[in-house]
């Protein structure tokens, strides 16, 4: 934690560095009482220290600066007051998050931004965050989605007629690209991973493309032989558009006819083969086949109304006293 600087400088400095005072002061105060549960100062400083960082960054006047600061302890008090609402609902209808959800969560996000728990432990360090405290937003995150599928989205409807009212009014935006289907073979090979061992996996990907020159059937080998993310499926990653694949992958897929199958493509995340089996061209998307996107886009508003409703008629109904 970053020690208490005292200066010469007063009244906004005091206000913004207050966070990182209290949390070593052993004075601490109620600043808001949600039905049973309290919002201690200390609670509420530990939250908003992060963004009053940044808001220490910018280069604003100290009397603008200050209204901000105020702004950001209120929005984030209003933020603690809504999740604890949230999961007071949630204990009494019985929905709960385990540690295993969490946990998941975590590192299905390190692997989707390639990062290790060392490395995101360093950039929680640089906003003031401990891992602990993260996972806790994370799984207030998944609580919240729980009780919005459990008691929200039910309650949601979108008619045939506004799927295609928005079909209609929107047809740019289901011009589809060129796309290929493709089967995939995927030998993962970390970043770190030194020559030789490199190498081997290299041999491992000749020698089961060598099995497919063969005659071997891809499905078969791809459910024996990938780490792949459709290797249970034997590797039918489905019609893939331009610019999604990683790029080397990409020129491959697209410059291979129908049947036919690529080389060992080496990429940053590894060793891959393909086979493509059909292929479509751009043009408008069928709105069959854009059903379940447009219900997102609809319902997602929709959910968002009712849950405001809901979170004001549960603060009209709870007992919160404000001390801020």
């Amino acid at each position: 934690m970053m020690k208490w600087v005292q200066s010469g400088l007063a009244g906004i400095f005091l206000v913004l560095f207050s966070a990182l005072w209290a949390a070593a002061s052993p004075v601490d105060r109620i600043v808001a009482v949600v039905n049973n549960e309290i919002v201690t100062l200390s609670e509420l400083d530990r939250e908003a220290a992060p963004y009053l960082k940044r808001v220490a960054a910018e280069e604003t006047n100290a009397g603008k600066k200050e209204a901000i600061v105020a702004q950001v302890r209120q929005k984030i008090l209003d933020d603690m007051i809504e999740k604890i609402l949230i999961a007071q609902e949630a204990a009494r209808l019985g929905i709960t998050v385990v540690d295993t959800e969490v946990e998941k969560t975590l590192t299905d996000t390190m692997r989707q931004r390639e990062l290790s728990r060392e490395q995101v432990r360093r950039m929680l360090e640089k906003e003031g965050l401990t891992l602990e405290e993260y996972k806790k937003g994370i799984r207030a995150h998944i609580l919240k989605l729980k009780f919005m599928a459990r008691e929200i989205k039910p309650k949601v409807v979108v008619t045939t007629d506004e799927i295609g009212d928005y079909y209609s009014k929107h047809k740019e935006m289901y011009e589809g690209k060129e796309a290929v289907r493709i089967l995939q073979i995927l030998l993962i090979a970390p970043p770190k991973m030194d020559g030789a061992k490199r190498a081997a996996l290299r041999a491992e990907a000749e020698d089961i493309l060598r099995l497919l020159k063969s005659g071997a059937p891809f499905p078969e080998l791809a459910l024996r032989r990938s780490q792949g993310p459709a290797a249970s499926t034997g590797g039918d990653l489905g019609f893939v558009e331009k610019g999604v694949m990683l790029p080397e992958v990409e020129k491959a897929a697209f410059s291979l006819r129908n049947g036919e199958t690529s080389g060992v493509i080496e990429t940053r995340v590894g060793f891959h083969i393909l086979q493509v089996v059909d292929r479509r061209g751009a043009g408008l998307k069928p709105v069959e086949e854009v059903r379940e996107e447009i219900w997102d886009r609809i319902g997602g508003e929709k959910m968002e109304k009712r849950y405001r409703e809901w979170l004001d008629e549960q603060r009209k109904k709870a007992h919160i006293d404000v001390r801020l």
